[in-house]
C-alpha cells in the first residue's frame, strides 16, 4: 500500500490532545475532514498507528489537528516528529494537480526534447510549488510549477516538459 504524506507533527497544541502538523499539503481542509482516517508513521522505528479526525484548525502553514482516540496532551506527545500519512488511493486530486511524490524522479526535458535533469524536490513558497531539477553536473535548477513554465506533465511515462526561458538554466 502507498501513502501519501500530508506534514510532520512538530508539536503539541494546548491540553486537550491537539497537535501541530507542519504541512505539505494543500488540501489540508478536505484530509483533515471530522472522521476521516490518517496513519502516524515513524520514520525511525517504522511504527505506524491509525487514527481518526476529531477536529482541525489551521494557523498559516500549521495545521492543528486532534484525534478522536486521544484527548489529553500526554497522549500525544509521543507523536512528534511522526508523518502524517493517507493511503495514496484515497487522497483523489482535481486535475491538473498531481502528488509530489508522483513528480519525483520524473525526467525534465525542454520543449526540444533534450534531457535538462531529474525532479529532485518540490518546494513550497508563498505564490507557488517549484520543482528542484537535479543535473548532471551542474547545480540544481529551480522552475516554478505554474503554466507558464510547465508545458506538459507525462507522470505514466516519468517526463515532465518545461518553457525554457532565456537565463533560467
Amino acid at each position: 500500500m502507498e501513502y501519501i504524506t500530508l506534514g510532520k507533527i512538530v508539536g503539541t497544541f494546548g491540553i486537550k490532545g491537539e497537535v501541530k502538523v507542519y504541512s505539505s499539503s494543500q488540501f489540508s481542509s478536505a484530509r483533515y475532514k471530522k472522521g476521516n482516517k490518517v496513519s502516524l508513521f515513524n520514520e525511525k522505528t517504522k511504527d505506524i498507528v491509525t487514527l481518526t479526525i476529531k477536529s482541525y484548525k489551521s494557523n498559516k502553514n500549521i495545521d492543528i489537528i486532534s484525534f478522536e482516540e486521544f484527548n489529553n496532551v500526554n497522549d500525544v506527545e509521543k507523536f512528534i516528529n511522526y508523518l502524517v500519512q493517507i493511503e495514496k488511493d484515497s487522497a483523489t486530486l482535481p486535475t491538473g494537480y498531481y502528488h509530489y511524490s508522483d513528480l519525483k524522479m520524473c525526467n525534465v526535458y525542454d520543449e526540444e526534447d533534450n534531457l535538462i535533469g531529474k525532479v529532485k524536490d518540490i518546494e513550497e513558497y508563498a505564490s507557488y510549488q517549484t520543482l528542484r531539477i537535479s543535473r548532471n553536473k551542474d547545480k540544481d535548477v529551480l522552475v516554478p510549477f505554474v503554466k507558464a513554465f510547465i508545458k506538459n506533465v507525462d507522470l505514466e511515462n516519468k517526463k515532465i516538459v518545461i518553457h525554457v526561458l532565456e537565463g533560467l538554466l
